[in-house]
């Protein structure tokens, strides 16, 4: 015979599992996904009984700051956008990727267009010419 869940089992179930994932799970990722889309008339609606997000991303503010700073321990820097696959995520979450990387206790980049205008006329005079892209140590914010 089949157990017979509670609304709050069912949300306690929903939480342990966002926990282990660090975010929200999906319906394949939950055993009693059925049983709790029958009991609260969908998967979604359980989510959102349990407190948590049904959105597509699923990640908590919390995780994702872990992954951005676990990112930022593997550069040796803040991540750019384009280096991991959750951004996104920092963006909805956040409002922006910026107040993610603050958030994450990162200092984005923090040159003012003036300042970046500046180093390029000084490495343009350096060189005598348009410094090219490869010259600039995106890194750093210098020049090569």
């Amino acid at each position: 015979m089949a157990r017979k869940y509670t609304k709050e089992e069912l949300i306690e179930i929903l939480q342990q599992r966002a926990n282990e994932l660090g975010r929200s799970p999906q319906k394949s990722e939950v055993k009693q996904a059925g049983i709790i889309a029958r009991r609260f008339g969908s998967f979604k609606k359980g989510l959102e009984a349990a407190g948590l997000s049904p959105h597509k991303n699923g990640y908590t503010k919390e995780k994702l700051i872990e992954i951005v700073q676990q990112k930022a321990k593997e550069l040796g820097r803040p991540p750019r956008m384009h280096e991991f696959k959750q951004a996104n995520s920092v963006i909805h979450r956040f409002g922006s990727y910026k107040e993610g990387l603050k958030a994450a206790g990162l200092i984005p980049n923090s040159y003012t267009k003036e300042q970046l205008i500046e180093i390029l006329k000084k490495r343009a005079e350096e060189l005598g010419r348009t410094p090219r892209s490869r010259e600039i140590n995106r890194k750093n914010a210098s020049f090569s």
